[in-house]
């Protein structure tokens, strides 16, 4: 009976490690399409900088925001990409779309030109609703029942602004802090203290050196460094 049961943990195994390899292999893919869309929107800012180092970051804290409320996989990939298109009529890209679309972007309302641009390709994440609810959320003033909105726009109120080491969400924030719901609060708070630097030994550099090499190695399925390290 023993025998007989023993292939079975086998076959188990042999199934969690395909797993692992394709949950590997869809990362990889995720974030090759993400890093691609980014590089073809923001490749012509050459002379604006600082708008498409803005826009990396409203990219970045927003995914960072989206992890730290504990959303679901397709609402962080949402509010990233969200981030990226929200400001579509200010990038150069703009100009060479098709001109219905800036003819729409720039005659109705602020964020019209991404979503005359998303919509009809069937974007597979919930952009598209995550930018009218924003849009929606600005013109009423009301807080919006959608975390993800919420997160979104306190992403592009932060990124406006340099983060000093003394900052924390409300100073950042100001008057627009009001209405944001705590959860979005403290999540922004932990963004800003995991982007803090912080003063290590010499040794400690170097695990957190030998960490990363690890954590290559094993194809991010193993990361030693998990955690506030």
């Amino acid at each position: 009976a023993c025998a007989s049961a023993c292939p079975a943990p086998r076959r188990c195994r042999s199934r969690t490690v395909g797993q692992g390899r394709s949950a590997s292999r869809s990362a990889a893919a995720r974030g090759f399409l993400f890093a691609l869309v980014e590089r073809l929107l923001l490749a012509a800012e050459a002379k604006h900088l600082d708008l498409r180092a803005r826009v990396r970051r409203e990219a970045e804290l927003a995914r960072a925001l989206g992890a730290s409320l504990k959303l679901p996989e397709e609402e962080r990939d949402a509010l990233a990409l969200a981030a990226l298109f929200v400001e579509l009529d200010k990038l150069s890209v703009f100009g060479h779309l098709n001109p219905e679309h800036a003819a729409r972007g720039a005659a109705t309302s602020r964020h019209a030109a991404a979503i005359a641009l998303l919509e009809p390709l069937g974007c597979p994440w919930p952009v598209v609703p995550l930018l009218r609810g924003l849009e929606a959320r600005e013109d009423s003033g009301q807080t919006s029942r959608s975390l993800a909105v919420e997160a979104l726009r306190v992403a592009l109120r932060v990124c406006q602004r340099p983060i000093t080491a003394e900052a924390d969400a409300v100073t950042l924030l100001g008057d627009a802090a009001q209405g944001v719901p705590p959860e979005v609060l403290s999540a922004l708070n932990a963004a800003i203290a995991a982007g803090r630097q912080q003063p290590v030994t010499p040794q400690m550099a170097e695990l957190i050196v030998e960490a990363q090499r690890l954590t290559r190695l094993g194809e991010g399925l193993f990361d030693p460094g998990i955690g506030r390290l």
